[in-house]
């Protein structure tokens, strides 16, 4: 997964940050392979700011270990949510090994647990919200680029690695081991170029189709094709958070994201920061951080759902002539007017502006950058018809 400012803050806060950074690699920028083997570099930001490549279950541990530390929190593993009276203020658990059932009283509820919530199963059954589950129109599968025979990366460790085909995208992080953890997203509908290919040979052609120099740098890419599970991807949206401010979806219970923009566990670990302060605004009052973050985060995090699903769009095209063109001008432009214009992958990375305000500039910016593009083709044909 990839480590933004967002959630780097947020794990500051948490005190594991120094602990998990030893693990991790920094990505400066995306390097995106076109068709004929030229690679375009665009840098996230100045230089120094990074992205970094985490893994799932270093970050889990290192969270679990310290909120036992802290002597505070209680784990026990193997309990499912089955039934919550909202009423008499207590949740029904059954061990999933055991088969017993246990009722636990609350004061306040944290519904932490991810995009097939059943707490939001639970309060939507008593109309208390509603939510949408969407299907996206996308596959994933992981993949891998293994370090080379001499165990050294394969591909520039400073960057995202990114190919893309009329129907895919193949996305490349590295890793701490000199390995490239990846990800191939494509089409899921019936008429998808990948859906057709139906056995190695036929992988290897598409290959030397659309990604030919992929081939040498992951041997085993067609094999691994058919042995990788496909995944579906999933986004839910609810129109409510909350019950009598006592009880709170967070995370990705209240929202899950498609992973285009690799925003998903930012955006859950900044929400953790600012129900964080919000608790300390209120005093430690859980009522009335819980009301805070659902009447002002919900509108951010719509802002970013909305972000994760055009930046596919990017994705794709990003080792195109004009997007580089484009992506290099903006930069310049905040480069040389800072206070006026700051691109859109800048703010949602490496700054905490909220993301409802991240949008309605980034809109504002988009005009100005398509001005200036026609504006420098306009001169190139007129530079062309003169043969300068």
């Amino acid at each position: 997964m990839s480590l933004s400012t967002r959630g780097r803050l947020a794990l500051q806060k948490a005190g594991i940050l120094l602990r998990l950074a030893p693990t991790t690699m920094p990505k400066y920028g995306r390097a995106t392979h076109a068709i004929d083997g030229s690679i375009k570099y665009q840098m996230y930001g100045d230089g120094s700011q990074y992205l970094s490549t985490v893994n799932r279950k270093t970050v889990n541990s290192l969270l679990i270990a310290g909120a036992q530390e802290t002597g505070m929190v209680r784990f026990h593993f193997e309990e499912k949510l089955t039934a919550a009276d909202l009423e008499a203020k207590k949740l029904t658990f059954v061990n999933t090994q055991s088969g017993q059932e246990s009722v636990q009283e609350y004061t306040h509820v944290l519904g932490t647990d991810g995009a097939n919530s059943n707490l939001r199963s639970l309060l939507c059954e008593r109309d208390i919200l509603d939510y949408q589950r969407t299907k996206m129109n996308h596959f994933f599968k992981e993949m891998a680029i293994p370090p080379t025979d001499e165990g050294e990366f394969a591909l520039n460790p400073e960057y995202v690695h990114i190919w893309s085909t009329p129907d895919a995208v193949f996305v490349a992080l590295p890793n701490i081991d000199k390995s490239f953890v990846s990800t191939l997203f494509y089409s899921n509908k019936e008429d998808g170029i990948l859906n057709k290919v139906v056995d190695v040979e036929g992988m290897r052609q598409y290959l030397d189709t659309y990604l030919p120099h992929l081939s040498s740098i992951s041997p085993k890419f067609a094999e691994d094709f058919f042995s990788n599970p496909a995944s579906d991807i999933y986004e839910v949206k609810c129109n409510n958070w909350k019950y009598k401010n006592e009880v709170m979806l967070i995370g990705d219970s209240a929202h899950a994201f498609a992973p285009f923009y690799a925003m998903g566990m930012n955006t859950c670990f900044e929400d953790c920061q600012l129900f964080i302060e919000s608790l300390e605004r209120y005093s430690f009052n859980f009522g009335n951080a819980i009301e805070d973050v659902c009447k002002n985060r919900k509108k951010d995090v719509d802002a970013m759902q909305f972000l994760t699903n055009r930046n596919y769009f990017n994705l794709q095209f990003s080792s195109k002539e004009g997007f580089d063109i484009k992506w290099k001008i903006e930069r310049k432009l905040w480069n040389k007017y800072p206070d006026v214009l700051m691109p859109e992958y800048l703010m949602v990375a490496f700054t905490q502006i909220p993301f409802a305000e991240v949008v309605a500039i980034a809109e504002r910016n988009k005009a100005i950058v398509e001005e200036l593009y026609e504006r420098y083709q306009s001169l190139l044909r007129t530079n062309n018809r003169q043969g300068i």
